[in-house]
């Protein structure tokens, strides 16, 4: 099932280059449910990067800042419909 829409598009987009058409041709086209789970990915992987800023566990900070980057950039990346095939990256 996912996460709900909301959820799902619940980021800023600023902060990333969100490209509107770009995600609605990727809800509407054959690879919509690969779309739909990037997006669920993104999700959980924002979430992570929250508890690594947050939780005194991961140690080293400035280690782990870089760290939470990293993740925050995936997300992004698959937020922007740049792994759905013929959408991005990946080729048809």
């Amino acid at each position: 099932m996912g996460f709900s829409d909301d959820e799902r598009f619940s980021f800023d987009k600023e902060e990333i280059d969100w490209q509107p058409q770009r995600s609605q041709d990727a809800l509407e086209g054959p690879y919509r449910d690969v779309y739909l789970n990037h997006l669920d990915l993104a999700v959980v992987l924002t979430q992570w990067a929250k508890n690594v800023r947050e939780l005194p566990d991961y140690g080293d900070s400035k280690r782990y800042d870089g760290y939470a980057d990293a993740l925050d950039e995936v997300a992004a990346h698959l937020r922007q419909a740049d792994y759905v095939p013929g959408n991005g990256e990946i080729p048809a």
